[in-house]
């Protein structure tokens, strides 16, 4: 069949031979079978199906078992899909996942959806796209990456089964991807796992090193320090700062953002000396210049000693005001939030070290109802749709999610 451009093969183990060398879309569903054992020999033949498909332009492929074993040993395999546009894993463990990333030579300007199996819920969102170890093919897109959005939710007790709790895309000039986390009733899903999975996924934050703009949402405060026994000493964001030099946006959405904010602002017992100090060297994401926070109005007004702390802060470090903080009540307007800050001052609450000092070190501070622009744009793939007998392999990136 050499002339075959498209190709969908469901419930299958093996193929005998390759005769396919002309596909430009290829989808692959396999089964799981009891007693089946897979060996690299199928995995082999997966390799070389794709090998022998330089025009491969779409690659869909969902429940690998049968090809990908879960403890198969590495080899050192190199395929080139060079013309790859758009390629999706599903239903595969971050194993399975990893095992075919490490053999495959991907352009820069992939579009990658990765989903990963529902019993793997509880692992960092991160890992289900990026092994603890780089490969040398994930670097090119990796670097491209500019653009992050990180969803968390913390599971209520009406959680339900295959709800998705973490969300995860990443967009740059040429490409980008979209991961998720799931969790699965059936599975063991214990607190100490999702505070393990929120943690490892904002320590690896500094994986993405051209990142200039991040939105965050979630995970609210209070529900991690009461659901999740949070160690408010827990310093986790500094770290991921240390490698995002270029960061010049960040949104945080009912996130922890106080712990954020100490983390952006320079150490406290550092000493400014100009003729020596650079102090870039020193100020965590040095070229930040936005810095947008939605939250209760409550929780806003009890962090205005923290975000004057942090304002003035950079300003001594830098010589200058923080160039922007927005900030946005989840739970009033604008003009009731402005009220609320007045009369603190009034009552002798606010001072220098409050929301009368943010005016001084933060060049345009105000409140808003709304924040100036929306996330990202995402490339017209993502808000692509592709359905197949009633079960959609490609969902849209940002359905149902918050703008």
């Amino acid at each position: 069949m050499p002339c075959l451009r498209h190709m969908a093969l469901e419930n299958i183990t093996s193929w005998t031979n390759n005769i396919f060398s002309q596909l430009t879309h290829l989808f692959l569903r396999g089964r799981c079978v009891d007693g089946f054992i897979q060996t690299i020999h199928e995995y082999r033949e997966l390799l070389e199906l794709l090998r022998g498909s330089p025009g491969l332009q779409v690659l869909f492929l969902s429940l690998p078992d049968p090809w990908i074993p879960e403890n198969m040993e590495e080899i050192g395999d190199k395929v080139e899909v060079l013309n790859l546009r758009k390629m999706r894993v599903d239903e595969a463990t971050p194993h399975q996942i990893h095992r075919l990333m490490s053999n495959l030579v991907l352009p820069h300007s992939v579009c990658l959806s990765v989903s990963p199996s529902r019993y793997s819920g509880r692992i960092c969102v991160v890992d289900n796209i990026l092994p603890k170890e780089i490969t040398p093919t994930l670097h090119l897109l990796l670097d491209d990456i500019t653009s992050i959005e990180m969803d968390f939710i913390v599971p209520t007790e009406n959680v339900r089964d295959d709800s998705v709790l973490d969300r995860l895309i990443g967009v740059g000039p040429a490409g980008a991807f979209y991961t998720h986390a799931c969790y699965a009733s059936s599975a063991i899903y214990t607190t100490s796992h999702r505070l393990q999975a929120i943690e490892a996924s904002i320590r690896r934050l500094h994986t993405f090193k051209n990142l200039t703009e991040i939105w965050i949402d979630g995970p609210d405060t209070e529900q991690l320090r009461v659901w999740l026994a949070w160690d408010p000493n827990t310093d986790i964001w500094r770290p991921a700062f240390a490698g995002l030099a270029r960061l010049e946006k960040l949104v945080l959405q009912n996130s922890l953002f106080l712990d954020v904010v100490t983390a952006l602002a320079p150490p406290s017992d550092f000493k400014v000396d100009p003729a020596i100090v650079i102090a870039a060297s020193v100020t965590p994401c040095p070229y930040l210049i936005s810095l947008w926070v939605a939250a209760e109005t409550d929780t806003l007004m009890n962090a205005r000693r923290n975000l004057c702390d942090f304002a003035s802060r950079r300003h001594i470090m830098t010589g200058q005001p923080f160039p922007q903080l927005l900030l946005r009540s989840t739970t009033g307007t604008s003009a009731e939030a402005r009220m609320y800050a007045s009369l603190a001052r009034v009552r002798g609450d606010d001072d220098e070290t409050g929301f009368v000092g943010l005016q001084k070190h933060v060049a345009t501070f105000a409140f808003v109802d709304k924040f100036p622009t929306g996330r990202f744009e995402l490339p017209a793939m993502a808000s692509e749709s592709c359905i197949r007998m009633g079960r959609e392999y490609w969902p849209k990136w940002r359905e149902d999610m918050k703008e």
